[in-house]
């Protein structure tokens, strides 16, 4: 790490199997940009991925109260004015999204 960089929110260590990370966010909107990931945890999370390591983004969008994990190479961004988002509206992020009380038995699977 350079400094003033961190490591993702969550790195899991079961203990047979591979780390997990998890990175978690927030938003007051019904957007959450790509942006808004630090290019430290973007690395983080390609990387790990990359490996064939699992790799999760969890965003809760505050004001619908939906909570979703993703699988890293699974975020189903969409490209908007050209800018790359999750939005709640959009039926992927609600079909591909992983209720949070479900989270440990996904990570149970992976480990």
């Amino acid at each position: 790490f350079t400094e003033g960089e961190g490591a993702v929110d969550y790195t899991i260590q079961p203990r047979k199997g591979p780390s997990i990370l998890l990175e978690a966010k927030s938003t007051d909107s019904g957007r959450f940009a790509f942006a808004d990931l630090p290019e430290h945890q973007v690395r983080h999370l390609e990387d790990h991925h990359a490996a064939g390591l699992p790799a999760f983004l969890a965003v809760r969008f505050r004001p619908e109260s939906l909570h979703t994990v993703f699988e890293w190479g699974a975020v189903p961004w969409v490209t908007r004015r050209s800018a790359q988002a999750l939005y709640v509206e959009e039926p992927a992020v609600i079909a591909r999204a992983i209720n949070p009380a479900s989270l440990v038995d996904v990570l149970l699977r992976v480990g």
